[in-house]
């Protein structure tokens, strides 16, 4: 019984220590998580007008998309080129528009000098979430189908119905203003058209040049700048677009030392898949922002 008993306490012991090692590891594993270094990150503006987080280290550069908490992108829409009130195209509750205002409609894809459109249909907040969502993915969908008839392409159709107002209120004007479609015009590409084929190299015996290469440690808001020869805020970097093997862009920069990639989206943060060129190649002027020549 007493040896029962005394090995029934040394497993308790035991517990104890085990649930005692377990704490100073998870205590370890939090303060080895507190300690952090300072990275402050500039804005660069895409030529679509959206923002992306871009830094540089050194030798490394770094760049994503800056999105709301909801997932959206963070944009100031440049390439909006239409914004049609609903109330000139469509009659109250439906999506088809007559033969004069498909006209219309034709004549303006024509003339638009772009190599693709997103189209986006919104409503005002007078129905139900559900109903608004199916009439302006509808009424969308009606002036893509116009813009496609007049042989353009179309890369992204989505209604949104009452989510993104476009006046706050429920006065009647403010109600007319968000009921409308809205179409985005993307002409980066369409001039750029001259594509460079982008192809895993492997290189022996590589040796870099340090000239003008920043080696030495950055802090805090000196990531703002190209460290190196160029020496130059990084809102003033120049982008192509990198088409990735699922046909999507990808804004990229070769800045001589650093390069940096960065997803092309939607207003509402899915990825822009224009067709601008071929998978893994390379559309537009991304290694002009710097005389520093790639070794790559």
């Amino acid at each position: 019984m007493a040896t029962a008993y005394r090995d029934k306490l040394r497993a308790v012991a035991g517990g104890f220590v085990a649930g005692a090692v377990a704490l100073t590891l998870v205590a370890t594993g939090a303060q080895a998580q507190t300690s952090s270094e300072e990275y402050t990150a500039t804005i660069w503006i895409d030529p679509d007008g959206c923002e992306h987080w871009v830094m540089d280290d050194g030798a490394e550069g770094y760049m994503d998309a800056r999105r709301t908490r909801d997932g959206g992108a963070v944009c100031h829409r440049s390439e909006i080129c239409g914004v049609i009130p609903s109330d000139q195209l469509f009659v109250t509750d439906e999506a088809w528009i007559s033969d004069a205002a498909k006209s219309d409609l034709m004549n303006f894809f024509r003339s638009a000098n772009a190599y693709g459109f997103l189209i986006y249909g919104h409503t005002d907040a007078r129905a139900s979430d559900e109903y608004n969502m199916s009439l302006s993915q509808r009424r969308a969908d009606m002036v893509a189908s116009v813009a496609r008839d007049s042989g353009v392409q179309v890369v992204d159709v989505k209604g949104f119905g009452e989510r993104q107002p476009r006046a706050q209120g429920n006065s009647a004007a403010a109600l007319q203003q968000n009921r409308r479609v809205e179409i985005y015009c993307i002409r980066y590409g369409a001039d750029k058209m001259t594509s460079i084929k982008i192809t895993a190299l492997l290189v022996a015996g590589l040796g870099l040049s340090a000239c003008g290469l920043d080696q030495g440690m950055r802090t805090g808001a000196e990531r703002s700048f190209d460290g190196g020869r160029d020496s130059k805020h990084l809102s003033q970097l120049v982008a192509g677009v990198w088409i990735d093997q699922e046909g999507c862009d990808h804004w990229i920069i070769d800045d001589g030392i650093e390069g940096y990639l960065s997803a092309r989206l939607t207003p509402d943060g899915r990825p822009v898949c224009s067709v601008v060129g071929a998978p893994n190649t390379v559309v537009g002027p991304f290694r002009e922002g710097s005389d520093i020549p790639d070794s790559l």
